[in-house]
C-alpha cells in the first residue's frame, strides 16, 4: 500500500496548486510534512552569484519537510515551488506524529527514509571524489554503466562539475574508449 493510499484511508484530502506556483519561500518556518500525490515539486535556492542550487526535486509518493518540522532548524532552505500542477498533502506534525503509529505507515516511512540516507551516502561519496575523472566514471558506474541527459549543462550538475570540464573529460573518455557516447546517452565499456 502507498503512503497516499494510507493517508486515504486516514480521511486525508489534498490541496491542489497550479504550476509554478511557490508554496513556500526561503526562510520561512515549516508547519507541515507534505506529501506529493501527483505533480512535480523543486526546493532550490541561488548562490550569492546567482546560480541555481536544487535541493531536492520531490515526486508523487514523496514527502517533503519531514526533517525540517522535527528539526531544530525549521525553515526552508529554498523556495519550494511545483513545477506541474500539484495534489499535495499537508499533514501537520502532531498528525504525522500519529500516522507513524499505524504500523504500515511506519515502516514504509522506515524504508523511505532509508532509501533517502543511501542516496545521501552515495552523494556524499560521489562529492568525496576529487579528480573529475573519478567522479563521472563513479556516477557512470554507480547508474548501471549507462546514462541519459537532456544536455551536457544538466549531467555536469549531476555531477557537480563544470559544464566545459564535462564535456572536454567525455571526449578524452571516448578517445581512450572507456565510453560511448550516443546524442542523449553514455555507455560506460568497460
Amino acid at each position: 500500500m502507498t503512503f497516499i493510499q494510507i493517508l486515504e484511508e486516514h480521511g486525508y484530502t489534498t490541496k491542489s496548486f497550479p504550476k509554478g506556483m511557490v508554496l513556500f519561500h526561503e526562510g520561512e518556518e515549516c508547519h507541515y510534512v507534505g506529501l506529493v500525490k501527483s505533480g512535480f515539486i523543486r526546493i532550490q535556492s541561488y548562490s550569492f552569484k546567482g546560480t541555481e542550487i536544487v535541493y531536492n526535486e520531490i515526486k508523487p509518493n514523496d514527502f517533503f519537510g519531514v526533517h525540517l518540522v522535527f528539526g531544530e532548524d525549521n525553515k526552508f532552505k529554498g523556495n519550494v515551488t511545483t513545477i506541474d500542477d500539484s495534489q499535495i498533502f499537508l499533514i501537520k506534525k502532531e498528525e504525522f506524529k500519529n500516522l507513524m503509529k499505524d504500523p504500515q505507515f511506519f515502516e514504509e516511512y522506515m524504508k523511505l527514509e532509508s532509501s533517502f540516507v543511501k542516496r545521501l551516502n552515495h552523494h556524499i561519496k560521489l562529492l568525496s571524489l576529487e579528480s573529475a575523472e573519478e567522479r563521472f566514471l563513479f556516477y557512470l558506474q554507480s547508474n548501471k554503466g549507462q546514462i541519459s541527459f537532456k544536455s551536457i549543462t544538466t549531467l555536469a550538475q549531476s555531477v557537480h562539475l563544470e559544464r566545459e570540464t564535462l564535456s572536454r573529460l567525455i571526449s578524452k573518455l571516448e578517445k581512450r574508449h572507456l565510453i560511448r557516447r550516443l546524442s542523449h546517452q553514455i555507455i560506460l565499456l568497460n
